[in-house]
């Protein structure tokens, strides 16, 4: 199934061959905002071969300009067939999980809990570093990040460090350019909450402000939320105790998945549009973003598998970053 698999049970899948219309056939494909955007009624305009060719791709997910919608549109140009990549942990996700928080004194945006549908995919272990990014860079595939302030890019000695102050664009180019794509929202969920085992965070249902040395840097937890105070930057990736058992009751601060920082370090983008709760239609106007950045806010809050942030795709924020997935063939 392609990225246009239904969002919830029962809803039809689009065809490895299908398109985005102009209108879109599923919230999740709500037409790229930009600043010469047009209002544009048509839903069969797009053609989605021409699309895919004039981009020079033959699969994944990419970002066009259709010139009959006159407008920047995400179009679907079916599975790629590529292995995943050393740096993915593979995830057999099973038929069905419950997304979202069931509590009804839960914050609006993450309710109401539902069954979500989920097939086979791989995502990256760790967020897309300065070093790989700036290859992609080098190749004029992508555009260079910010690199003010407590951005990463360019500054030595932080080249395995994430790579922030990257707009949901570039990211977007980023992972397309490796054959790959964003994570949804569910992917990136299921994999933060341990799949079925529906974990508050990553590690379990412990708060991690309780929890010493957690928020040093090299060491677990990258965040300014812990007891060992504020934060300078962010923290290497594949660093040592990142997935180690630090606490018994701690268990472990990677998902049980060995994928790190889904907590802290950068916040992620996701592919998706935002929407005030899961019954809403998504919008492409804000795009979901996911797990806590280093120096966000001291409530264990941000942090959690749950929390959700609508962000402005154009933001090229010093907390916010991302990480890749690869739709795999379903297992049969």
């Amino acid at each position: 199934m392609s990225l246009a698999a239904a969002r919830r049970l029962g809803a039809a899948a689009l065809g490895a061959a299908s398109l985005l219309s102009c209108t879109g056939p599923s919230p999740r494909f709500a037409p790229v905002e930009g600043p010469d955007a047009g209002s544009v009624t048509d839903a069969g305009c797009l053609d989605v071969i021409a699309l895919c060719k004039a981009q020079n791709v033959t699969c994944g997910v990419v970002l066009a300009r259709d010139a009959l919608c006159a407008r920047d549109v995400l179009v679907d140009c079916g599975p790629c067939p590529s292995s995943p990549t050393a740096r993915q942990a593979v995830i057999s996700a099973p038929e069905t999980f419950e997304m979202g928080n069931p509590l009804p004194t839960a914050p609006a945006d993450e309710r109401p809990a539902y069954k979500v549908g989920l097939e086979p995919f791989a995502i990256d272990r760790w967020e897309v570093t300065v070093s790989e990014y700036a290859a992609c860079v080098a190749a004029k595939a992508c555009a260079a990040p910010g690199d003010a302030g407590a951005c990463n890019y360019g500054v030595q000695g932080r080249e395995n460090h994430p790579v922030n102050c990257v707009d949901w664009y570039q990211a977007n180019a980023y992972c397309s350019y490796q054959g790959m794509r964003l994570p949804t929202e569910e992917e990136w969920e299921y994999v933060a909450r341990n799949g079925s085992g529906a974990r508050l965070y990553p590690w379990g249902n412990l708060s991690p402000t309780g929890l010493d040395s957690l928020g040093v840097p090299g060491v677990a937890l990258c965040w300014s939320g812990s007891t060992a105070g504020p934060l300078a930057t962010t923290c290497p990736v594949q660093r040592a105790g990142a997935l180690d058992r630090t606490r018994s009751d701690f268990a472990q601060v990677g998902s049980t998945f060995a994928v790190e920082d889904l907590a802290g370090n950068v916040r992620e983008w996701t592919i998706d549009g935002a929407s005030p709760n899961y019954a809403a239609k998504r919008e492409s106007g804000f795009r979901v973003v996911r797990g806590g950045g280093w120096f966000v806010d001291s409530s264990p809050t941000s942090v959690n598998a749950i929390h959700r942030s609508a962000i402005l795709p154009v933001s090229r924020l010093p907390d916010l970053g991302f990480r890749c997935v690869s739709p795999l063939a379903p297992v049969r």
